[in-house]
């Protein structure tokens, strides 16, 4: 590895020889196997991996049984060691990392030492052939000194165990709105708080990287999931925990912040008041066939309207013999009140329901959109109005919404835009539990929408 000598082998015999630089046999060995063989210093080390399957179904390494011989010694290996799946090799160590563990075997001295380390940055399960491989990068500098990136702009230096050095915050991960506040958090793990009314920006760290967020209507109550798998309830801006309640599949928050809709795993829903007590199973959920579908609560968060169809699955069938026309079913209090045809976009207040039509397209095997509907909460259609698809939304007035999707600020009654920057939008994200026509952050934040313009999160007046 470090360029000072070479080796030849003899397929034959699994005879290895190492040469100096100016051809002089230093010595030879004679090995079991050749299979993974690697010089470094005064060793050389061969591999023998354990295979199983990822969950795709392809093969993948699960470990590596790494042999290492002195040069110029017997066939008695000096050490047998069983490593992760992942080896990085150095001039005078070898990396094993496995998940969120690091194990560095350092050959710089007369026998092979082991040390451990716990990574910032866990290595990603694969991806899959079509997904490619995950944007993981690991670089060791020496056996105490490493950097990591999973990609999405940020660089952790991990060579203080448990005090991982973050070079940049990192791209945004989530993002919520409400009248008074934005809060997003990013990739380092560092969420920060935008107040409309100061324009103060303020910094906190105690929400998960990869956190769902969401804000009440006035911005005085967070959800979020944090690190240890719980959703955490705080009250803002003095981000007092208000509750700790076990993390569904997805979140959502009533408008006045008294009630978490969870989307669950079973393909089922549910509300829960933040404070804690007994959760209401709302009507409505997916078909078997499928794992998550939305929930929405109403402001006042006695109200809940269920998908009956996921709008990523439906888009993406190919063909119609299993497409399923979306249905949502709204409930008050766990009991059920309609079943609606389309998709649920928004409570737009307490007594108005923003649905989507959909449909198969006419000429090809894809769905289209068929326009929206407002419904009261006993299925009354209450209006009809005009314009594109909005699938992502705040409420801005009782005419005026936020598309996420879009950037811009739409009238309902007249479908026309009445807001849309100039600025670029959208940037490099984080992974979120969303489509990719979703991955575009921006939020309504009182006076301004804040969103990602570039490298930039941007708040801007509107």
């Amino acid at each position: 590895m470090d360029g000072s000598q070479f080796l030849t082998t003899n397929a034959t015999s699994n005879t290895v020889y190492e040469y100096s630089l100016a051809s002089v046999l230093e010595g030879s060995v004679s090995l079991p196997s050749l299979q993974g063989l690697v010089g470094q210093g005064n060793w050389i080390w061969t591999d023998q991996p354990s295979y199983g399957t990822d969950q795709f179904g392809n093969p993948e390494v699960i470990s590596n049984a790494v042999t290492l011989y002195r040069v110029g010694s017997s066939a008695t290996p000096i050490a047998t060691l069983q490593l992760g799946p992942l080896l990085v090799r150095a001039n005078t160590f070898i990396d094993s990392l496995s998940g969120s563990s690091l194990t560095v075997v350092d050959l710089s001295g007369a026998t092979p030492t082991e040390a451990s380390y716990s990574l910032p940055i866990a290595v990603p399960p694969p991806r899959g052939a079509l997904s490619g491989p995950a944007p993981f990068i690991f670089v060791a500098l020496s056996p105490t000194q490493f950097m990591e990136s999973a990609g999405y702009g940020l660089l952790v230096d991990g060579s203080v165990p448990d005090a991982p050095r973050n070079f940049g915050y990192g791209a945004i991960t989530s993002m919520a709105g409400s009248t008074a506040r934005a809060v997003f958090t990013t990739q380092s793990g560092d969420a920060f708080a935008f107040d409309s009314a100061t324009n103060a920006l303020e910094k906190i760290a105690a929400i998960a990287s990869d956190s769902q967020l969401a804000l009440s209507s006035d911005g005085s109550v967070l959800a979020a999931i944090d690190t240890s798998g719980n959703v955490v309830v705080y009250s803002l801006p003095g981000w007092t925990l208000i509750n700790m309640l076990p993390a569904p599949g997805i979140i959502v928050l009533s408008g006045s912040g008294t009630t978490l809709g969870e989307e669950l795993a079973n393909a089922t829903a549910q509300s829960v008041p933040v404070t804690g007590g007994a959760a209401t199973s709302d009507p409505g959920g997916c078909s078997p066939i499928l794992t998550l579908c939305p929930v929405l609560v109403s402001p006042d968060g006695t109200l809940a309207a269920v998908a009956g169809e996921s709008l990523t699955t439906m888009y993406y069938e190919i063909g119609f013999t299993d497409y399923l026309a979306p249905e949502t079913a709204i409930s008050r209090n766990g009991t059920l009140l309609a079943t609606l045809s389309g998709y649920p976009v928004a409570w737009l207040d307490d007594s108005r329901l923003l649905v989507n039509n959909y449909a198969p397209c006419l000429d090809s095997t894809e769905v289209c959109y068929a326009g929206a509907t407002i419904y009261g909460p006993t299925g009354t259609q209450l209006a009809a109005p005009p314009g594109g698809e909005i699938d992502s939304l705040q409420v801005v007035s009782s005419d005026l919404v936020y598309s996420q999707q879009s950037n811009a600020i739409i009238s309902l009654t007249s479908g026309a835009s009445t807001w849309v920057s100039q600025d670029p939008f959208g940037g490099q994200v984080g992974p979120c539990e969303c489509g990719p026509e979703e991955q575009q952050w921006g939020v309504f934040a009182g006076s301004a929408i804040v969103f990602v313009s570039g490298n930039l999160v941007v708040a801007q007046p509107y």
